[in-house]
């Protein structure tokens, strides 16, 4: 028997390693379906995401048409109907809008020119009371001037009148008759 017990022997380790195996193909069976399970998940997901966006889409393609359709029509009629400007009317709110922004654009040009009104008239002052003060300025150099001329005239006189008299003296010392006599 001892043939017997080392089939055995031999049986057993075959059926441990075929269940050894057994497991080992268990574990990755459920990786595998794990991970398939995972993968059909995303698709779904992705798949959902997809055709809600394809729904986005159709539904504003279907406005964009609406829309479309109903510009047409809008042109349609302007292009047939003439335009008669004394049956306009405009709403109060684009009267105001339009009058506030012709307000306003006259405003800041009133504004801008105002400034600068005031700034050339500032200048303008300024200017002639320069002016004035240069005038003042030359007619107190020329008064001075005239002054100096004054001045250097009488003192060359007063020069004349001085020589001519050291002359008389001089005369009158050495004896010589005077020209005045």
């Amino acid at each position: 028997m001892p043939l017997h017990d080392a089939e055995r022997r031999g049986l057993e380790r075959r059926v441990e390693k075929l269940e050894t195996d057994l497991r080992q193909l268990e574990t990755k069976a459920a990786v595998i379906q794990a991970t398939l399970n995972g993968l059909v998940s995303t698709m779904d997901s992705r798949h959902k995401a997809f055709e809600r966006g394809q729904d986005l889409i159709l539904e504003r393609l279907e406005k964009l048409h609406i829309i479309q359709v109903s510009q047409e029509s809008e042109i349609k009629t302007l292009s047939v109907t003439p335009q008669d400007l004394s049956k306009m009317v405009f709403s109060p709110r684009v009267v105001v809008a339009v009058l506030t922004l012709i307000l306003s654009i006259f405003a800041g040009q009133q504004a801008s020119t105002w400034g600068m009104r005031s700034d050339v008239r500032n200048i303008d002052t300024r200017m002639n009371g320069q002016a004035e003060v240069e005038q003042s300025r030359q007619k107190l150099q020329d008064e001075r001037s005239t002054a100096l001329r004054s001045a250097v005239d009488a003192i060359g006189r007063k020069q004349e009148l001085n020589q001519i008299q050291f002359q008389e003296l001089r005369d009158e010392v050495r004896g010589r008759p005077t020209r005045q006599q």
